[in-house]
């Protein structure tokens, strides 16, 4: 490389540098967050993915971005010594954060599970169990063509878990509730529902079961347990080194699911 080709490289990339840094000095980069993908960070920037690498490695070497293997780039939080690591609890807070100030006004789409799951930096499993907590409490409603949308919800001055709601429809900040653990009885009763709605058809593969245990987050043991009655009761029935399956049930059975 001739001195005059190093010195233009050297110059694209402090000005690579320069822009990172205005924008994290603008607030634009918030401690705690993700920075776009690498790759769509630099078509943004109109610089090849090796020159960014090379910007970034000044901010990586001070602490101030952690590179996270296989998943991104955060901001350091300058009052804590470790990066925002998303779980489902933390998820379903930000979402729901969301709809209080608006984000997400009642009637919108959100994001597709893909999405959020890209900008969380996690697998689809947390998001969607952060999704159907949100649809547990009222937050969220599905529609098979239009997909998942905010709701607003009438004012409740009982609800323990969200807060009263504000006249203008707007959510007030939730308080702070432990995650939920599931239990072998409580995976067991999610998936009988899901044989009872048509979720998991007769005939049909049951997911994996490390994928219910992901999506959970349990033990393979709770998993097995959680499926042992089911197969008893002829729910289900397993195929050696094919998975498990849901057999075709009986009408009184498929009338009265638990």
């Amino acid at each position: 490389m001739s001195n005059k080709t190093a010195s233009a490289s050297r110059r694209t990339r402090e000005k690579t540098g320069a822009v990172i840094q205005q924008r994290l000095d603008e607030g634009m980069y918030k401690p705690g967050t993700w920075l776009p993908p690498q790759r769509n960070l630099a078509a943004e920037l109109g610089v090849s993915c090796a020159t960014l690498e090379l910007a970034l490695q000044p901010f990586k070497a001070s602490g101030v971005i952690v590179a996270m293997p296989r998943v991104g780039n955060v901001v350091a939080d300058a009052t804590s010594t470790e990066p925002i690591r998303y779980t489902t609890d933390n998820i379903a807070r930000t979402l729901r954060k969301r709809l209080r100030d608006g984000t997400y006004a009642a009637g919108t789409p959100l994001p597709s599970q893909a999405q959020l799951a890209a900008e969380f930096g996690v697998s689809h499993c947390p998001v969607q169990i952060a999704v159907n907590t949100l649809r547990g409490e009222g937050l969220l409603a599905s529609h098979a063509k239009a997909g998942t949308r905010a709701v607003v919800l009438p004012a409740r001055k009982d609800d323990g878990v969200l807060g009263a709601c504000e006249p203008t429809g707007t959510l007030a900040e939730p308080t702070t509730t432990p995650a939920r653990r599931f239990k072998a009885k409580d995976v067991e009763s999610v998936i009988r529902k899901r044989l009872s709605d048509g979720t998991y058809a007769a005939g049909t593969r049951l997911p994996a079961q490390p994928r219910i245990a992901a999506e959970f987050e349990v033990s393979l043991g709770t998993v097995a347990k959680a499926l042992t009655r089911m197969r008893r009761e002829g729910l289900l029935y397993s195929v050696r080194g094919a998975g498990t399956y849901v057999a075709a049930l009986p009408q009184s059975t498929t009338g009265d699911m638990r």
